[in-house]
């Protein structure tokens, strides 16, 4: 009979799958079996980062300057701030003892009726008039303003001696004995004036640009200092003795307009 050998064949087969198995489990998940190609590459070790301080020596921290004197250390901008050199006892600058160069009272006033406004003819003047000659004078007569602020424009006796000087006398007597000087206040300021007959030398400008000046055999001078907190003011009209005269009432009526602009 053939099923005999069938049947042992068919047992062999058997026994031998179950030995298969065995082996199978005794050799555990991560090992693969005969023959097989590995799919698991081997993990490339991770090189740590470089330490950026390797080889070179730490930084010392800064020395404590007050390390020792038992006082704390700084904490920063904690200190006052420092002063300006002009304050607190320091040696005042020019402008803080003449003044600032544009530190000026301004003035304002009414003008009288008939005098001509000009251009002025240097930067030294703020106001420039001409007053249309009268009688015999043999030119108008010309009212110049003119202040320099921050304090300057020297002294009231040396810029009246000045003016004074400009005239001559007939009779060869100093003008400062024929001169004559009044004063009023207006607006609380102090407006000191003087007047003087003489004549006049004319000629060239002594300032660059501006036009020459007539000259006045008799001639005659009507000023004014109006004194302000910030310097004088001065109100100069020059011109023939007639011209002059009869402008007098208004040069003092236009003084006594005079006010500080606001």
């Amino acid at each position: 009979m053939q099923t005999a050998p069938t049947y042992r064949r068919a047992l062999l087969a058997l026994a031998l799958s179950a030995a298969f198995a065995l082996a199978a489990c005794q050799r555990g998940p991560s090992e693969p079996p005969p023959g097989a190609r590995a799919t698991t590459s081997t993990p490339t070790p991770t090189t740590p980062a470089a330490d950026p301080h390797a080889g070179h020596a730490a930084t010392p921290p800064a020395a404590d300057p007050h390390a020792g004197l038992g006082l704390p250390p700084p904490s920063g901008n904690s200190g006052p701030p420092l002063q300006n050199p002009t304050q607190n006892g320091g040696a005042p600058g020019q402008a803080a003892v003449q003044g600032a160069p544009d530190a000026v009272t301004v003035l304002e006033w009414d003008e009288p009726v008939g005098w001509r406004r000009e251009q002025p003819s240097s930067q030294m003047r703020r106001a420039q008039y001409k007053v249309t000659k009268v009688g015999s004078d043999p030119a108008d007569a010309e009212m110049t303003v003119i202040t320099f602020g921050g304090g300057m424009g020297g002294s009231n006796d040396a810029n009246i001696a000045r003016w004074l000087g400009q005239l001559q006398q007939p009779d060869g007597r100093q003008t400062t004995e024929v001169a004559q000087r009044r004063s009023l206040t207006v607006a609380g300021m102090n407006v000191l004036i003087v007047e003087a007959p003489g004549r006049i030398a004319g000629g060239g400008s002594m300032m660059p640009g501006a036009p020459s000046t007539p000259s006045f055999d008799r001639g005659r001078l009507l000023a004014a200092i109006v004194e302000t907190p910030n310097g004088p003011w001065f109100f100069k009209l020059t011109g023939g003795d007639e011209t002059v005269s009869a402008a007098r009432a208004a040069f003092e009526g236009m003084l006594r307009t005079i006010r500080v602009h606001r």
